[in-house]
């Protein structure tokens, strides 16, 4: 995965969004190499493995994540799943189920939110980046790291071209500004 027309991609994209870039790579305590592009208020991870962890089977790690700082915590909160039998299953009870009146994205996407308007204020951007997007396994939430708020995507693969990593990107910002209340 260090072949430099990859890291090529990704040191433009860090370059376009004015981000520091370091790596690491895979050790003793972690089979994870890191590409990691940071900017003042975003970081992106790009994490693979060049061989399986022990007792994981042939299985190796290779995800993307995109953490948006959101700041203090807020009351708004969003969670987007990929809809399957698991998802379904596992979100049945789960009050703060939101459908977008969109037949496609419903039938794709689980969306939760208690804020109704914040799916309603995302619905554009999401069908956009929906129609122009082939990575449909991908899960969007918000998670309390120390004091701060921080909206993450991941991406349950590693996303090497520049593009795909631009709509996930642009995507994050727009949703990250709606939790920030539209600033």
């Amino acid at each position: 995965m260090t072949h430099p027309t990859i890291n090529n991609g990704w040191n433009k994209f860090a370059k376009d969004i004015s981000g520091q870039t370091s790596f690491s790579s895979a050790g003793s305590f972690s089979f994870d190499n890191t590409f990691q592009i940071k900017t003042p208020s975003e970081i992106i991870k790009l994490v693979w493995a060049d061989q399986p962890e022990k007792n994981r089977g042939p299985f190796v790690n290779s995800k993307t994540f995109f953490y948006y700082n959101i700041g203090q915590p807020s009351k708004k909160d969003i969670t987007i799943y990929k809809k399957d039998l698991l998802s379904n299953f596992l979100t049945i009870f789960k009050s703060s189920k939101i459908k977008t009146g969109d037949a496609v994205l419903d039938k794709q996407y689980l969306f939760f939110s208690k804020d109704k308007l914040l799916i309603g204020n995302l619905y554009n951007d999401f069908k956009v980046f929906n129609d122009k997007n082939e990575f449909k396994d991908f899960v969007i939430d918000t998670e309390l790291i120390g004091m701060n708020k921080f909206l993450v995507i991941q991406v349950n693969s590693l996303l090497t071209d520049e593009k795909v990593l631009r709509q996930f990107y642009k995507l994050g910002l727009s949703i990250s500004k709606e939790l920030n209340g539209g600033v």
